[in-house]
């Protein structure tokens, strides 16, 4: 592979939006624990139908705007 091939097959997935039922039950799931266990994680990526983690990374990402948010 050179340098300049930017085949998105090659370098990037498509993006998938979390819908408005999977941030209901990641935002109920945060307020119960913002630090689930990988346990618990695993039964919300199957109810949400989404990757553990996808749901990892959900949960890193809304403690640091909660963390954000206390600071303001």
């Amino acid at each position: 592979m050179h340098g300049g091939d930017t085949s998105p097959s090659v370098h990037s997935k498509k993006r998938n939006r979390i819908n408005a039922g999977q941030l209901m039950v990641l935002e109920k799931a945060f307020s119960s624990s913002p630090s689930p266990s990988s346990q618990m994680r695993t039964m919300i990526a199957h109810q949400c139908r989404m990757s553990e983690r996808s749901v990892q990374i959900w949960f890193q990402n809304r403690r640091a705007k909660a963390r954000n948010a206390q600071r303001k």
